[in-house]
């Protein structure tokens, strides 16, 4: 049970610093449509 547990907290993890580098890269087009 334990195992299963922290199995499904790496994969939450990487899922979740998957969907930062999305907004980041979103983020930085944003950024980069005011600027130019």
């Amino acid at each position: 049970m334990m195992v299963q547990y922290s199995i499904l907290k790496t994969k939450m993890k990487s899922v979740r610093s998957l969907e930062l580098k999305k907004t980041i890269k979103m983020a930085d087009l944003n950024i980069d449509d005011y600027l130019y």
